[in-house]
C-alpha cells in the first residue's frame, strides 16, 4: 500500500492527486517541484500514512484472518 498521498494545487484548483510508495517518494517529489515550482504558485500537499496489520485469529479453514488499517499521519505538509 502507498505510504504517501500527494496533492498538486494551483491556487484553489486541484490539478492532480498521487499515491506514492515510500521508495519513490523523494524522486517523485523532486520531479514535481521541478516541473511545478512554488514560485509559479504551485503547491504540493503531502500526507504520510502507516499501514497497521493485525492477526485477528484463524477462520474455520485454519487460515489467518488479518485486519489492515491505513492511518494518515499529521495534517499534511506543504512542499
Amino acid at each position: 500500500m502507498s505510504d504517501y498521498h500527494i496533492t498538486l494545487l494551483d491556487g484553489d484548483m486541484q490539478l492532480a492527486e498521487l499515491s506514492v510508495r515510500s521508495e519513490q517518494y523523494r524522486q517523485v517529489r523532486r520531479l514535481l517541484v521541478e516541473r511545478f515550482p512554488p514560485e509559479q504558485g504551485f503547491v504540493l500537499v503531502v500526507e504520510g500514512g502507516r499501514e497497521l496489520r493485525r492477526v485477528l485469529g484463524l477462520n474455520h479453514h485454519g487460515r489467518r484472518q488479518i485486519r489492515i488499517e491505513y492511518r494518515q499521519q499529521g495534517g499534511g505538509e506543504h512542499a
